[in-house]
């Protein structure tokens, strides 16, 4: 009746309706989004607590399995215990359980190692549950900085090789003068030891010469003096001196007549 008296409420009536059933759904959307966020924050947490539950049961584990494997009780893991616990069934058992695969055991230890040959109980149970799984983006980071360090570390590496080469090469060079100028002084020696050694020869030879000489001027003194006087036993002889009827002190020759 009231639109039959004015057509305008027709629209006013419409719109009021329209309007009611857009607050009602949006109502009813509000209250399923809001239901369906709590699900999720509850799933969240739920997971949230789940994770840290098994967090907690791998690290007992592998807690328990380190413990195993340390056989010196050490703390420490060597690659001979390592590898010779990978020969207990029950090891491999349970490294299957935490996802590391039979076909992956043997470069473990080349993943877990951080170059010093041992591992304590912390790297060997965070490093057997980064293993697990796939990649995730912090591994991916952790291997890309890894990579850079060991880059960066081999450039500097090869730095000093060059350096040092060059310092080998350098010492070659002075090792070789050094062999030359030997070389040249023990010529020198060798050279002044052939001149002295036959300098020496030469004296001694000039020296049995002139004992040869002197000697043989002696006997033919001697042959001389007897030539000319045979029977005479007076006189200067060069082997041995002046006679007893020649000396001075004689008291027929000095004293008065």
């Amino acid at each position: 009746p009231v639109m039959d008296e004015d057509p305008k409420m027709a629209i006013f009536f419409v719109a009021f309706v329209g309007l009611g059933v857009f607050v009602f759904w949006n109502l009813i959307t509000a209250i399923i989004v809001e239901n369906a966020s709590k699900i999720a924050q509850d799933d969240d947490s739920t997971k949230a607590k789940e994770m840290e539950f098994e967090k907690k049961r791998d690290l007992q584990a592998l807690a328990s399995l380190f413990l195993e494997i340390d056989t010196d009780g050490s703390g420490q893991l060597s690659a001979e215990e390592f590898f010779e616990a990978l020969r207990n069934k029950k090891v491999v058992t349970m490294l299957e359980i935490l996802e590391i695969q039979h076909e992956e055991l043997h470069d473990t230890w080349t993943v877990l190692d951080d170059g010093d040959g041992l591992l304590t109980i912390k790297e060997f149970t965070s490093g057997i549950r980064r293993m697990r799984g796939q990649a995730k983006a912090k591994d991916i980071a952790d291997a890309i900085k890894r990579i850079r360090h060991a880059t960066a570390s081999t450039q500097k590496l090869v730095q000093e090789s060059d350096i040092f080469a060059e310092a080998l090469q350098g010492l070659e060079t002075e090792c070789s003068r050094i062999s030359d100028d030997t070389s040249r002084m023990l010529g020198l020696f060798h050279e002044m030891y052939h001149r002295l050694n036959t300098h020496c020869e030469t004296l001694n030879k000039q020296d049995k010469q002139r004992e040869y000489e002197r000697k043989l001027a002696i006997k033919n003194a001697e042959e001389a003096e007897l030539e000319e006087d045979p029977t005479s036993d007076a006189g200067f002889s060069p082997s041995k001196g002046f006679s007893s009827s020649f000396d001075m002190t004689s008291p027929s020759k000095t004293g008065p007549t």
